[in-house]
C-alpha cells in the first residue's frame, strides 16, 4: 500500500496508473483508512462490495444480529427458522483506547466471562488479544496497547485497528483423538499412535458462493491451531487458528493446519 497514491478525483493509482479494483476484504478496507476515505468507488471497486463486513468482525456482528431480528427470518425471529444458528452474537465497539480498555474491564467485572478484542482490517491474528480474567486495569492496558501497536507498525495505519470488537470468548472444540480413530477404524496405525492434531483446537470454513439468485455452501476445511489447548494456562499459539502464521512460526507447510472436510479422515 506504501507505493499507492489518489488521483485529484478519487482515483486510486499505483506508479501513477489507475487501479481499478482489488480483491482482498482488508486490503480494501484499509485503503479506505489510508485515504480518509476519499477513495471514489465509482472508480475503484472491491470484488466483494461487502469488504466491509469481511475486514471487521463488529460490522459482521452488527448484520448477523440485524437479520435474525428482521422480517427476513419469517417476522418471528430467527431461532425458530435457524434453530443450530445463536439468536444473536454478544459484542460491543470500541471507537478509542479508553474506550476499548473500559469495555473490556466492565466485561470482566459484569460478565465474569473471558472476552476477546478484535481490530478491522488485521489477518493472521494480529491484535487479536485474550482476557481470561481477574486481570487489573495496568495488565488490561499493557495487552491492548501492545495490540494497537502491531496493528499500527503492521499496517501502517494511524488508527491502530479503531474500531475494535469486544466480543465474548466462546470455548470451541478440540480435534477428538478417540473420534477420530473411530472414524478411521479400517486404518489400524492409528490405534498405535495418537491422531496428530488431538488436543488442538480447531475451527470450520465454509465457502458460499451465489449461483443465480441463491447461495450455496460447501463445506471446505478445518482450520487447526499449531499447538495443544492448555485450559489452566491458555496460549495464542493454542486460541489462534490462522494458516499462515502456523506456517510462518513453525516453517512448516500451511496444509499442516489444515484438515480436509471431504475426506473420510477427517
Amino acid at each position: 500500500r506504501k507505493h499507492l497514491t489518489l488521483g485529484p478525483q478519487g482515483q486510486l493509482l499505483l506508479f501513477g496508473r489507475q487501479v481499478h479494483a482489488a480483491i482482498n476484504d482488508r486490503f480494501v478496507l484499509n485503503i479506505c483508512h489510508q485515504f480518509e476515505h476519499q477513495v471514489d468507488f465509482s472508480e475503484f471497486m472491491g470484488f466483494n462490495m461487502g469488504f466491509t463486513a469481511g475486514a471487521d468482525k463488529g460490522v459482521a456482528y452488527t448484520l448477523y444480529n440485524s437479520f435474525f431480528n428482521s422480517v427476513c427470518s419469517g417476522g418471528k425471529g430467527g431461532a425458530n427458522r435457524f434453530p443450530c444458528m445463536a439468536p444473536c452474537i454478544n459484542f460491543a465497539r470500541a471507537c478509542t483506547r479508553d474506550q476499548l480498555v473500559q469495555e473490556v474491564q466492565e466485561w470482566l467485572f459484569k460478565t465474569h466471562r473471558p472476552v476477546v478484542i478484535k481490530p478491522q482490517g488485521t489477518g493472521c491474528g494480529h491484535g487479536i488479544e485474550f482476557f481470561f480474567g481477574p486481570e487489573t486495569r495496568e495488565e488490561v492496558c499493557s495487552k491492548v496497547d501492545a495490540s494497537m501497536q502491531q496493528v499500527t507498525k503492521s499496517y501502517d495505519l494511524s488508527c491502530g485497528g479503531l474500531p475494535y470488537t469486544v466480543c465474548e470468548y466462546l470455548d470451541t472444540a478440540s480435534v477428538s483423538d478417540a473420534a477420530a480413530k473411530r472414524h478411521d477404524g479400517r486404518c489400524p496405525v492409528l490405534d498405535e499412535h495418537p491422531h496428530p492434531m488431538a488436543g488442538h483446537k480447531f475451527e470450520l470454513r465454509i465457502v458460499v458462493y451465489r449461483d443465480g439468485d441463491n447461495l450455496q455452501a460447501y463445506p471446505s476445511i478445518a482450520k487447526v491451531a499449531r499447538e495443544v489447548f492448555d485450559p489452566l494456562h491458555p496460549s495464542r499459539s493454542g486460541l489462534i487458528n490462522n494458516i499462515t502464521s502456523s506456517a510462518k512460526e513453525t516453517s512448516q507447510e500451511g496444509i499442516e493446519f489444515m484438515l480436509p472436510l471431504c475426506n473420510t479422515r477427517t
